[in-house]
């Protein structure tokens, strides 16, 4: 019996035997669960996130988000990122913006505190990836410029600091043709395009 998800306080735990004929037999008993509480019952919050997922990968502004609760109440949530104090939040919904574009790419640690009225605290952490460059991509084929006819070979070459998830290839802004691996590149039927100059 895993108790360490109860609140503190009295559970009354029931037993049943039953023997081959079906009869019962039954035995209860009361018990107090204290967990992390003080002698005067007094216990610690419990905080986690609901925003970011641990391992996400976020870029520009980024709402991180907590829940927090106490037996009595919660008078406080801390924010931090890599140990740094980035704000804190009185009041539900614990909530604070987060830009990231003024920290390095990479893995970064977020914490979450609470604080409870007798100054009990319980905290959280996961880790995210900041992201806020731009994968680099150039075209391979076609070449601007060359007059091109029926099947055509759309490629690049494409690289990111971190890691790509896509290309997306589309001509004259029409459904994009989606790449989620190297080699980066798409055939494309241009028999059905129209004479003329065409954007991919």
């Amino acid at each position: 019996w895993d108790a360490t998800e109860l609140w503190s306080g009295s559970y009354s735990l029931r037993a049943t035997a039953v023997d081959v004929a079906g009869n019962l037999g039954e035995a209860e008993i009361s018990v107090k669960v204290l967990g992390e509480c003080d002698e005067n019952g007094d216990c610690p919050p419990t905080v986690g996130f609901d925003a970011p997922a641990a391992g996400a990968y976020v870029r520009g502004p980024v709402d991180i988000k907590a829940n927090a609760r106490d037996d009595d109440a919660v008078v406080m949530v801390r924010f931090l990122v890599d140990g740094g104090l980035l704000a804190e939040d009185a009041a539900v919904p614990y909530k604070q913006a987060w830009e990231t574009s003024e920290f390095d790419d990479g893995p970064h640690g977020l914490s979450v505190i609470a604080h409870d009225t007798t100054d009990k605290t319980a905290s959280a952490q996961l880790e995210v990836i900041v992201d806020n460059t731009p994968p680099e991509i150039a075209w391979l084929s076609p070449v601007e410029g060359v007059i091109q006819h029926d099947e055509i070979l759309l490629s690049v070459e494409a690289s990111d600091g971190l890691e790509m998830d896509r290309v997306e290839f589309s001509v004259d802004d029409g459904e994009p043709l989606a790449v989620s691996e190297a080699p980066w590149e798409a055939p494309f039927d241009g028999s059905e395009l129209t004479a003329g100059v065409h954007v991919v």
